[in-house]
Parts: C-alpha cells; structure tokens; sequence
C-alpha cells in the first residue's frame, strides 16, 4: 500500500524545506539527540564490530550523532526520499563506514536488509506514518534484524489518550515555535503546519498511542521497554532483543 507521506518525501523540495525548519519547529531537538547519544554510549553491546541501522534517517543527522560517538562499525542510513538521502551523503562525505539504502517501511519488510545483525536500529519521527499493524510487522522485523541483547530505539509523535490531553500537547508545541521564531528571529507561519498532526485524516488515522507502542514491542518480542523522555506528543521508547530468545 503507498501512503501519500511518501509521495511528498519523494519531492525535493518538500524534504529541503523540511530540513531547513525542523530546528525551530522540532521542541527540544538537541536535547532529543543528546538523550540518544546517551543511550547509546550506555547501552552499546559492545565497542568492536558495532553496527547501527538509522531507520528513516532523513539527512542523516541521528546517524551523525552517534558516529561521532565512536564504536560503530558500519552505519546504514534507510529512508523513502532519495532527495534526502542524497542530503545524507554530502553529510558523512566518503566516510567508508556509511551505506545509504533508499527504501520504503513496505520494500524493507517483503526484503529485510542483508546488513545485519544490527547492535541498535534507532527511528525518529518516521514510524508514525504507518499504520498500527503494519508498525507491528516492522517492529517484528526490527527485532530478527537485531543481534541478541540489541536495542531499537523510537523517536515518535504519539497519539494522547484523550482529546483534552491532544489539545494541551498542541499548544505545548506552538508556544515552542513561537519561542523559537523570536529567538531567531523567524517570519514564518510554522504553527499552522502543526494540522498534519492534529488535523489531517491521512496523517492523524495512523498517529498510535504510547500504549501501542509498547504493547506492539512486547508483540515483536521486546523487553525491557520503557518511556525514556517524553514531551507533550512526542516520546522516545526503547525496547531490547533478549540475549536468548523462545523458538
């Protein structure tokens, strides 16, 4: 099934337009991927041969965070935008450590990569545009692609528990943008982008709870989740791939 978010990452244009923005319209992006650069230097498997998979990496700049960590073998950077992979290698350069693999959440689940195992695949704000059971086959995936006491981690927009909760969240956000517009000086009308989130039936019909998240984790056959760090819609939830996994 082809999902029109994927149609738009597709656009050029609409992926450069996303990475100019998303520094001011993102709350607390740097924190976000200090938090999972920490995670990773507490909970790598090991520092030889470590390889990490950044699911739906954008331009890379998760990935870059935790290459500059040090210990990672090879990283594979997966996304549906061909232009923002393309923004990915100018990036890491010829780093020989980087693999790019331009493919849809569908495309990956039908063909798994031949990269793994994996020590820790990490997504942001990618797994939302799917819906509930397609995110339960990919987590599925994600947790065979991984070697054992490995770790997936998910940076997502969630879906709160009630409307009221929503609207509070919402507003959370937009007084972040504001914030960031006045800081930076900023004329543009980035809150009323916040629709796709709020408003839009193609995107909001495929926004899951928290309660989802972790109860599709625990389906794949994850342990050890947890909400690591969460802001009004958005939550950062590992899971780890046992050491000895039930046949």
């Amino acid at each position: 099934m082809e999902h029109n978010v994927q149609s738009q990452w597709s656009d050029p244009a609409f992926s450069r337009h996303y990475r100019d923005i998303s520094g001011y319209q993102l709350p607390l992006r740097s924190r976000v991927l200090m938090l999972i650069r920490s995670f990773y230097l507490n909970h790598r498997v090991s520092t030889q041969g470590n390889r990490v998979m950044d699911l739906g990496s954008g331009d890379g700049v998760v990935g870059e965070t935790l290459l500059a960590s040090g210990g990672i073998d090879r990283l594979l950077l997966v996304d549906a935008s061909a232009d923002m992979l393309v923004a990915a290698r100018e990036r890491f350069g010829e780093d020989p450590r980087v693999d790019v693999l331009h493919a849809r959440f569908e495309e990956m689940i039908e063909t798994p990569p031949e990269y793994a195992p994996f020590s820790l695949i990490v997504s942001s704000l990618a797994v939302h545009h799917i819906p509930l059971e397609m995110k339960r086959r990919l987590f599925s995936l994600i947790f065979s692609l991984l070697s054992p006491g490995g770790y997936f981690l998910v940076y997502d927009t969630i879906l709160p528990p009630t409307p009221e909760l929503e609207e509070f969240y919402m507003e959370l956000w937009k007084e972040w943008i504001r914030e960031q517009k006045a800081l930076h000086n900023i004329d543009l009308d980035l809150e009323s982008m916040l629709s796709t989130h709020h408003l839009d039936p193609g995107h909001h019909e495929n926004l899951n709870t928290l309660d989802d998240y972790m109860d599709a984790m625990r389906s794949a056959g994850f342990t050890g989740g947890d909400c690591i760090f969460k802001y009004g819609v958005f939550a950062l939830i590992c899971g780890m791939r046992p050491e000895h996994v039930r046949q």
